[in-house]
């Protein structure tokens, strides 16, 4: 993140100091202080009036958040009564102006489609629905997560703060793959671009319309698996959009499903992105030219950007004493009030009998907390009963193996393969072995009985090679055989060094490797 975007971050977070009145007050909580103070630090210019939209437009900038003032057609009305724009979005966007539209409100501005293709649907979407009120909801709902057609699981990274939280109206868009704009990407220098956790809240959807245009881009979509009102799962693959961007003449246009993401509310969290967005935004729509703006929300024009970072200074060593007398006068309360009703032991034994005591014994009674000493006692003494019979069971003495490891230290290194071969080139017994080696490998192949230790002497039957191989092939693995069936066949094992050792198991290993593909067949002639 960018230093000055961190400085603007550590500032909004101290926009309303803790136990203000701003901080609690609900018109501060949905404003929008900290997305104007971040237009301030992009050096924009307050507007008053929409009749200035007309005045430079190549330099201004349009942002309509919260609820859309429209006509009986559905038009976006720019202004009202003697404050109204001299000029039309379209003719706004064309002459190089720039606009921000958020809201979760219907929006079905001829304009606004015209302009990026895409209108504000009617209904919210969830993480997940509210439970069924009806048995037929209860039964539409099994019968779609049975078909396996419909999204009906959401992935837990995509809602704010997961699942467990249960905020199932804060759902965090799916940016789009994609080079421009990268408004839900992080824009840190040197390292790979990471998506913004952009969390919503209470968030609408994007409709498309029949118009196609190249440049109109999908910046983000909602993540498979979400609730739609009065639609319920979509299908796998029909996801709606969140975000779309579009360039009209010689300016541009951005349209969010959701004004909420600029609240402070959601602003001022510290576990999501939605500053480093509104950040990335601002930069967007500035474009390195524009320095006005004409913020509208909720239908009225706010001209103030320049927000104070602290509404009053705070003297933290002043705070942490504040903090510390309020904290043991509350403690002091009550002692006092313990000392005369009883009142914590009680509110102890209280909470005892309605929690664990209905989720225990499935009734809330004063009884409760006795039936739960005794429960413990008892749990108390059976666990007891089971560690002093722990102790007197018999135990391993320290420092003797088990049998499993004592025979594993007697383990051989090598393979019996390997100490045969170790075995008969110390005795210089290669030929007795390599006799041995190949009957083993003859009465594998069939070609000789199972008792190859009896193998009769004289000369060696005829062999009948079928190979699918050429004639040069089928004379070496004739060649290979017949040497092989006359070492096996010998009443004594010929002398062997080791290197005709080794050129005698890579033969017969190729053998193998012919027989057990179908290219080579052997059997003894009749």
């Amino acid at each position: 993140m960018r230093p000055r975007l961190v400085l603007l971050t550590l500032g909004l977070l101290l926009l309303a100091p803790p136990g203000s009145p701003a901080q609690t007050d609900p018109s501060f909580r949905l404003g929008t202080h900290a997305l104007r103070r971040i237009l301030h630090d992009h050096d924009f210019k307050p507007l008053d009036a929409w009749e200035d939209l007309g005045d430079e437009p190549e330099k201004t900038v349009l942002i309509i958040l919260g609820r859309p003032d429209t006509g009986f057609d559905g038009e976006l009305s720019l202004g009202s009564g003697a404050d109204v724009a001299q000029t039309t979005l379209l003719q706004f966007l064309n002459d190089g102006g720039a606009e921000l539209i958020a809201t979760d409100h219907p929006l079905r501005s001829p304009s606004v489609v015209r302009a990026c293709n895409h209108a504000v649907g009617s209904n919210k979407v969830r993480a997940w629905p509210t439970p069924p009120t009806t048995q037929w909801e209860r039964v539409a709902r099994e019968d779609a997560r049975r078909s396996g057609w419909f999204a009906t699981e959401i992935e837990d990274t995509a809602v704010y703060r997961g699942k467990a939280h249960g905020l199932a109206d804060c759902i965090i868009p799916r940016p789009t793959p994609g080079d421009m704009p990268p408004l839900f990407f992080n824009l840190r220098a040197g390292q790979q671009r990471l998506p913004i956790q952009l969390a919503t809240n209470r968030p609408s959807y994007l409709l498309p319309s029949a118009l196609r245009r190249r440049d109109i881009r999908v910046l983000a979509t909602f993540p498979p698996g979400c609730w739609y009102e009065n639609e319920g799962w979509l299908r796998k693959g029909l996801d709606r959009a969140f975000a779309v961007s579009a360039t009209y003449g010689d300016g541009r246009i951005l349209l969010l499903a959701d004004h909420s993401v600029f609240i402070n509310e959601m602003m001022l969290q510290q576990d999501n992105g939605n500053v480093e967005f509104a950040f990335n935004t601002a930069s967007w729509l500035k474009e390195g030219k524009r320095d006005r703006v004409l913020f509208i929300e909720d239908g009225r024009i706010e001209t103030e950007l320049n927000i104070p970072i602290r509404y009053t200074p705070v003297d933290m060593v002043a705070a942490q004493q504040a903090l510390t007398e309020a904290i043991n006068k509350q403690i002091l309360t009550w002692q006092e009030r313990h000392a005369l009703d009883n009142g914590l032991n009680e509110a102890l034994i209280n909470k005892l009998n309605v929690t664990p005591g209905r989720a225990l014994f499935n009734r809330v009674s004063d009884q409760n907390f006795y039936y739960l000493t005794a429960l413990a006692v008892g749990l108390g003494i059976v666990i007891y009963g089971i560690y002093r019979l722990s102790l007197a069971t018999h135990r391993r003495e320290p420092g003797v193996r088990t049998l499993g490891a004592e025979l594993s230290l007697h383990r051989p290194v090598l393979t019996a393969f390997e100490q045969r071969h170790a075995s008969a080139e110390q005795e210089d017994a290669l030929g007795d072995y390599a006799q041995q080696l190949v009957r083993e490998w003859l009465a594998a192949i069939d070609l000789l009985p199972p008792e190859h230790d009896n193998v009769p002497a004289g000369p060696a039957p005829r062999l009948h090679i079928e190979t699918q191989s050429g004639w040069w092939q089928r004379m070496t693995f004739r060649q290979w055989l017949n040497q092989a069936w006359k070492l096996a066949h010998r009443e004594e094992p010929a002398p062997m060094d080791e290197h005709a050792f080794r050129t005698l198991l890579a033969r017969l290993q190729e053998l193998q490797q012919a027989i057990e593909s179908g290219q080579l067949r052997v059997t003894v002639a009749g």
